[in-house]
């Protein structure tokens, strides 16, 4: 009841995005749940340690939570877990700038998801897979992600903040090709999402700004902007 209660707490604390508060309850809670063998609890704290790591920029951590995560998540994962799983070994591909492995490991996320009926994560994936592909000039094939990513969000009546993940990688699609209309769309959905929350976001949306306004030419902005990133 005591590690079940923890998880619940864990999971309450990454709905609402307060990912250093994730790592330092998590870090507690994993221990004792490998300890007592309980390991759904404890494949759900690395699920929330890894991309709380991801989100806050602790790369190394990162790296050290996610080789743990993949030795108990094929040895006792179920779906769910895989599904997350790739999703997240996608992200850590990004880091070490394998994109083609990374693109294979969210194909990998949207097929559990789209088993379990996992909209959110469908529409995560997607946004992600385009930031990939147009880093990689692969245009239309993230216009396609792009469109599908849309079409799966308007099936989703109430969005979890944990949405806000595929957000970033729709900001970074539309900054990089440089089309400020579907950046400002996003941007408006996104701050709409946060409801004037201060998270880890909000650096990450003037980050994506500064690079919108980097292509369109405008360098002074774009460095004011990278500058409140920062800040």
């Amino acid at each position: 009841m005591i590690i079940s209660n923890q998880v619940e707490h864990l999971r309450s604390l990454y709905r609402e995005l307060n990912y250093f508060e994730v790592i330092h309850f998590g870090t507690i809670t994993l221990p004792i749940s490998l300890e007592e063998k309980r390991y759904d609890e404890a494949l759900i704290c690395y699920e929330y340690l890894a991309s709380a790591y991801y989100e806050t920029g602790n790369y190394e951590k990162f790296l050290i939570v996610m080789n743990e995560y993949e030795k108990l998540c094929l040895t006792y994962g179920k779906d769910e877990n895989k599904m997350f799983f790739y999703y997240l070994y996608s992200l850590l591909q990004v880091v070490v700038k394998n994109f083609d492995e990374s693109i294979n490991a969210t194909k990998k996320s949207i097929k559990y998801a789209h088993y379990l009926k996992c909209n959110e994560l469908i529409v995560i994936n997607y946004y992600n897979v385009a930031a990939q592909l147009v880093h990689k000039e692969h245009l239309e094939k993230a216009r396609i992600a792009v469109s599908l990513a849309e079409f799966y969000e308007n099936k989703i009546s109430n969005p979890d903040l944990t949405l806000a993940r595929g957000y970033i990688g729709a900001l970074y699609y539309f900054a990089t090709i440089a089309n400020n209309e579907g950046f400002q769309k996003v941007e408006q959905d996104f701050i709409g999402l946060l409801k004037n929350r201060n998270t880890i976001y909000n650096a990450k949306i003037f980050f994506a700004k500064a690079i919108l306004a980097f292509n369109l030419g405008q360098k002074e902005r774009s460095t004011l902007l990278f500058e409140q990133a920062y800040v």
